[in-house]
């Protein structure tokens, strides 16, 4: 005997139905159960593989459809050679596979020119693959022919029985069948007559039997939840409860689209712990090796875009030259830093990046202390940039010897070999999940056997590579676990013959069950209707999604439906599918119910929000829903999770956060062995400035050394610190220049014609330099930032020769160093003898009379750095540059008793100077300033600055307390509960003088 069911999963529960048995017999004997096309596989496959022909895979077909197009493009001419056109004429070809000779005529004189065209090239498809290759079709056709010249096939085959049949596809397989064999066919109808319509048509075709009329099927329960994700997570509560009194392998989860919900179902399934099978909701096309070999044929048309590059390596288990898995992380910083984009970047600036760090490191190693975890660090970070330089390498030199080839069978073993050396030997790689394992076995048998398309296509590129991949993984979409085993998780179209004890349908949306109808650009409505029935209409698609919805409704005695309100990713609102309201009606009693009044219902489960569904629920489905629960409610953690460390931290946190005092969670250190500045450690102004600005940004920073590298791919233009590195480098360079030669101006005399076009010589190649470490952004916005750059050296020219003119300075010194380069640092002493070392460079010194004017030029704008005065010399710690500059140049140039000021002289639109003179009571001020910052530092105290009261955006600005996720409205509120704290009564009068007097 031989049953003949519509899908596997039918035919599993078909085969266990039968062995369980009934009245005491059990056990099945001498039983086939197939699907119609596998049984025609058995018949036909002898005669066919005995001709030589082989069967067509998506490769081929692509292949085929590739030649006719490039021979004979007809109106597919402009964009024959998209890979989407290829993609939807395939789709076109597996249905018109269904039509026989007069239907398919009836398309190509439809008058339709598209329509026209896509049959006569699928024609020529059919002619070029008729000779060396079978499908489907083929196969039906075949095994007709079998089962008509041979007998004893249909004695073979036994008495069938057809159960369940769908939209069995016309042709002489089946009325073969009916001939030749003994056939009973077993129906299930629906209850709607356009719903059945589709089993109507196949019964007529093997039976004389008119089918009964029966009711509709209905929900028992229906509930509804605020989006598609917190109706999952309620589904799987449900099914949670559900396993405490069904066994998982009656019961079945079924989802109306698989966008969104077939991969947020599995995770969260998974999460659970709960064992399920059924299909697969990723293609191998997604999986993570054949995602690597396709992004890499990607590259060259791209340009070898960095961020490609390294999505590539992050996302795959990429080995290097030596086997090695490589440091994606790391290359990633490393390139940021680099300034790689794409293209020969990857030579030229990862080069000249290795280059700068065996220098920097150099010139740590001449200091007079040098830093070794710096040295250590660059010298490390110019190793891996010439690694990933070899490696990029390697693969561009390999890409590039790919492009030269145009056989099939040439390009198919450099794929081999190349996927080789991307990822390795995999043979024996215990540590890939089984599904990857898979996807890689499936993606390297594929690679092997596109030689065999030279018999097809004689000319092939690394494009045509691509696309031929990407069709046969795209569909190829395996089934998860093994049936029976766990919970069913699986489409609608699974819920035919299905056998179980409870049911969960979700996502049943008017907008996603049965969606929306989008018409067939290449055979519209008006032309598969000449076909006589044999290619499905629109209209015959949405009334298959119906049939499969009310066979899920008839496939357990409890069958609970969800539909989403809202949907949050597009922000709209959602109604329950129009196939719901017989259920609506039910439950509320009233044939009047509509869509829109689905809220009046009475009955329905609801969940109200995410939170208010987790905190009042009876079941949970995962760990972390028990431990948010735990969270929210602080108290109940002592009965609910006692032993959960994770809870007992979270708790922990959130008590931390809410307390008027400062804690380990807000920034107190106090007690951990923290460098202190005072005990001779070498510092520079700037991080003390930071700890004042932000005492987080600099514990993140200076003491974690965790810097953040924009993305070159983001930046448009040269950074306004990178502006101030030019031209400090600039001026450097020209001014020791003119020293060297003796020629630097004094007093009136003005700087003549060839110094300032060697001004603008030397700028132009240290611009040179930024350009090749990629920090100079868009060629355009360069261009034109560029020329200002230019301008502003002019006028500081300008400038410089008013103000000596004026003043009677003269520039004595350039780039006056102190604890760098070997120089020795500056020691400034507290006033309880304390001293702190400090390291930095002044750009410039001046002699005036008996004194000194140290400049610190600036790029920027002014506003702040107008209102320092002698009384506030260091704007609540935030500046603390230009004293330390005045006591430099006073050591260095040993004048104890003259006047010295230090000043910031800008550039580019304010063109102003502001002066702060050295006096005892600066003096007396800065020694104060750095007695709070250091006695902070050092007490262990690095608290969230409360962010300014112009913070962009309504958030931190900070980006270092941005992770926080707080608005500027709770960030100041948690500010000021923990300033009150006695350990930061300094931090805040300094950094907050109207705040002194709160507390």
């Amino acid at each position: 005997m031989t049953v003949l069911v519509p899908s596997h999963l039918c035919g599993v529960a078909v085969r266990r139905a039968l062995a369980r048995g009934l009245d005491g017999r059990s056990g099945v004997a001498g039983l086939s159960v197939l699907t119609v096309d596998r049984l025609a596989e058995r018949l036909a496959a002898p005669a066919l593989v005995g001709s030589g022909r082989r069967p067509v895979t998506d490769g081929v077909l692509t292949a085929a459809w590739r030649r006719v197009l490039a021979e004979r493009p007809g109106v597919f001419a402009p964009v024959a050679a998209h890979p989407a056109t290829v993609r939807a004429l395939v789709a076109a070809h597996r249905e018109l596979r269904e039509v026989d000779d007069a239907g398919l005529a009836a398309i190509v004189d439809s008058g339709d020119p598209v329509a026209s065209e896509v049959g006569l090239l699928h024609q020529r498809v059919v002619n070029l693959l008729a000779d060396d290759w079978y499908d489907v079709t083929s196969l039906r056709e075949t095994a007709a022919i079998a089962l008509q010249t041979n007998p004893a096939y249909g004695a073979e085959i036994g008495a069938v029985i057809m159960f369940l049949p769908q939209d069995i596809a016309p042709g002489p397989f089946v009325g073969q069948l009916v001939v030749n064999t003994d056939l009973t066919v077993i129906a299930a109808l629906a209850g709607h007559e356009r719903a059945d319509a589709a089993v109507h048509r196949t019964i007529r075709r093997v039976s004389t039997d008119d089918a009964p009329s029966i009711a509709q099927p209905t929900a028992v329960r229906i509930a509804h939840a605020s989006d598609a994700d917190d109706e999952v997570r309620c589904a799987v509560r449900e099914l949670t409860a559900t396993l405490r009194d069904i066994p998982a392998h009656r019961v079945a989860v079924l989802y109306g689209a698989a966008d969104p919900y077939a991969r947020i179902l599995a995770e969260h399934i998974d999460a659970a712990g709960i064992v399920w099978n059924g299909a697969g909701v990723r293609p191998t096309l997604e999986r993570t090796l054949p995602r690597a070999m396709l992004d890499l044929l990607a590259l060259p048309d791209h340009r070898w875009r960095r961020d490609e590059v390294l999505s590539l390596v992050s996302a795959a288990p990429v080995r290097n030259a030596d086997g090695d898995r490589v440091p994606a992380a790391r290359w990633d910083r490393i390139s940021r830093a680099a300034g790689v984009v794409a293209g020969d970047e990857w030579d030229t600036r990862l080069k000249s990046y290795a280059a700068h760090l065996h220098a920097s490191a150099d010139a740590e190693r001449a200091a007079d202390e040098p830093r070794q975890w710096l040295i250590d660090r660059r010298e490390r970070d110019a190793t891996t940039a010439m690694e990933l330089h070899a490696f990029v390498g390697d693969l561009r030199r390999r890409s590039h010897h790919g492009a030269s080839l145009h056989t099939w069978p040439d390009l198919s073993r450099w794929a081999v070999e190349t996927f080789a050396a991307l990822v390795g030997d995999l043979d024996g790689e215990a540590w890939l999940p089984e599904d990857e394992a898979r996807a890689a076995d499936r993606i390297a048998r594929t690679l092997q056997g596109l030689a065999s398309l030279d018999s097809i296509e004689e000319y092939a590129d690394l494009t045509a590579l691509r696309l031929t991949l990407d069709l046969e993984l795209a569909d190829d979409l395996p089934r998860y676990g093994r049936a029976g085993t766990g919970v069913l998780l699986a489409p609608l179209a699974a819920a035919v013959g299905l056998d179980v004890d409870a049911v969960i349908v979700v996502g049943v949306a008017e907008d996603l069950v049965p969606g929306r109808i989008r018409a067939d650009a290449l055979l519209p409505d008006r032309v598969r209707a000449l076909a006589g029935g044999q290619l499905p209409l629109s209209r015959d698609r949405v009334d298959r999604v119906h049939r499969h919805l009310l066979a899920a409704l008839a496939a357990a005695p409890d069958c609970l439906v969800s539909f989403p309100r809202g949907d949050l990713r597009q922000s709209a609102p959602r109604l329950p599918s129009r196939w719901l309201l017989p259920s609506l009606r039910a439950l509320a009693g009233d044939d009047q119910v509509q869509a829109t009044g689905w809220a009046d219902v009475p009955g329905l489960a609801e969940s109200r929000s995410f939170t208010a569904s987790l905190t009042s629920a009876d079941v949970l489905a995962t760990e972390q829903e028990w431990r948010t629960r735990a969270c929210l409610s602080a108290g109940a953690v002592v009965d609910a999770l006692p032993d959960d460390e994770v809870v007992a931290a979270a708790i922990a946190m959130r008590r931390g956060h809410a307390a008027g005092r400062l804690t380990r969670f807000d920034g107190d250190l106090a007690g951990l062995d923290l460098p202190d500045p005072s005990q001779g450690r070498i510092v520079s102004a700037t991080s003390l400035e930071r700890w004042a600005t932000c005492p987080h940004a600099y514990f993140v920073g200076s003491m974690l050394r965790v810097e953040p590298i924009d993305s070159p791919e983001e930046l448009l233009q040269i950074s306004a610190r990178d502006v101030g590195s030019l031209i400090h480098e600039t001026l450097d360079r020209f001014v020791r220049e003119q020293f060297d030669a003796g020629t630097v101006p004094a007093g009136p005399t003005p700087w003549n014609a060839d110094q300032r076009a060697r001004l603008r010589q030397i700028a132009a190649d240290v611009a040179e330099d930024f350009v090749a470490h990629g920090t100079t952004g868009h060629p355009l916005l360069w261009r034109q930032e560029k020329a200002r750059i230019l301008a502003d050296l002019d006028t500081l020219l300008d400038d410089d020769d008013r103000v000596r003119a004026e003043t009677g300075r003269r520039q004595v010194r350039s780039e006056l160093m102190f604890g760098l380069r070997g120089e020795q640092p500056l020691d400034v002493a507290l006033a309880d003898g304390r001293v702190i070392r400090f390291r930095g460079s002044a750009d410039r010194v001046d002699r005036v009379g008996d004194g000194l004017v140290i400049v610190d030029y600036k790029t920027g704008r002014a506003r702040d750095l107008t209102k320092l005065s002698e009384t506030n010399p260091t704007l609540g710690g935030t500046k603390l540059q230009l004293p330390v500059y005045a006591y430099a140049a006073r050591a260095a140039l040993d004048v104890p008793a003259g006047p010295v000021s230090a000043e910031y002289w800008f550039l580019g639109k304010d063109r102003r100077r502001v002066n702060l003179p050295l006096t005892p009571d600066v003096q007396r001020e800065y020694t104060r300033v750095l007695t709070i910052i250091v006695d902070g530092m050092s007490a262990g105290l690095f608290p969230h600055r409360p962010p300014p009261e112009d913070s962009f955006g309504g958030f931190i600005t900070c980006r270092y307390c941005e992770p926080d996720g707080l608005g500027v409205g709770e960030h100041r509120e948690r500010w000021t509960r923990k300033r009150h704290d006695p350990r930061l009564a300094d931090y805040v009068r300094l950094t907050e003088p109207s705040a002194a007097d709160d507390g």
